[in-house]
């Protein structure tokens, strides 16, 4: 049913999700805290689509387990109108809405110098709007095709954002330890998957034409590149949290 590579994608979002609830207490403090109801929020997505595809490979079949009878249900026509069960685009074209305006206003959060924040903020007020017209001008096609110019031009706003935060830490003392902080592998992931994967959606009807498996390839070792390091990220950081509750619990002589 589902491709071993595309298996791999799903097995790191739940382990990023896993990791993300169990690690909590090290970043409940921090603007990372935000990031746990995002990834919430990509498992949902995920599972949804996920089901989607059990729900119709498997709607035929006699021997359907324990989940059919649930799948059926949920995926009834009498709860989600057919058009939005059998084709899923919409809700992926929400959510990348969403994505990026969460990043942005992430990185908000994370920036300390108010000029940076204004810039940011604005960032943030762009890519709303922009992602709102998408949505609205699209609407017919909202529902049967994944939206280009949301993707594309709030990959590029993220950069930007991305970038602002990053002069900020390069000027400070905090670069020195920027490498054990959760933002580092949360930023440092989210630039590798856009910066290779905004190029190919740019050029994906191209890619298709060559009838090469270039799209998917790029795609897949993208996404295991952002969770990869998103996992990282949340280890070191739970590490670093420990290190620092246990010096503060030895007591000077």
């Amino acid at each position: 049913m589902f491709s071993y590579p595309l298996k791999l994608v799903y097995i790191l979002i739940f382990l990023t999700a896993f990791l993300a609830l169990f690690t909590y207490k090290a970043y409940k403090n921090t603007p990372s805290k935000f990031f746990l109801c995002f990834l919430l929020l990509t498992l949902f997505v995920e599972l949804f689509g996920m089901s989607r595809i059990y729900y119709f490979e498997n709607l035929r079949n006699e021997n359907r387990g324990v989940f059919m009878p649930i799948l059926i249900n949920i995926f009834s026509s009498e709860y989600i109108s057919e058009k939005y069960i059998k084709n899923i685009s919409w809700i992926y074209n929400l959510y990348r809405a969403i994505t990026f305006s969460f990043y942005i206003f992430y990185y908000y959060l994370l920036v300390n110098d108010l000029k940076k924040k204004k810039y940011i903020k604005i960032i943030l007020i762009i890519c709303i709007l922009l992602s709102v017209i998408d949505l609205i001008v699209n609407m017919n096609i909202l529902v049967y095709e994944k939206l280009m110019f949301t993707r594309i031009s709030g990959g590029i706003l993220l950069l930007i954002a991305a970038s602002i935060y990053l002069m900020e830490i390069f000027k400070s003392n905090k670069i020195l330890t920027f490498h054990k902080t959760l933002p580092f592998w949360i930023t440092f992931g989210a630039l590798i998957f856009y910066l290779t994967t905004i190029p190919i959606f740019l050029f994906k009807n191209y890619l298709y034409s060559l009838k090469s498996d270039t799209y998917s390839i790029i795609l897949y070792i993208s996404n295991y590149f952002l969770y990869g390091f998103f996992i990282i990220g949340f280890i070191i950081n739970a590490i670093e949290y420990k290190k620092q509750n246990n010096n503060q619990t030895i007591t000077p002589p």
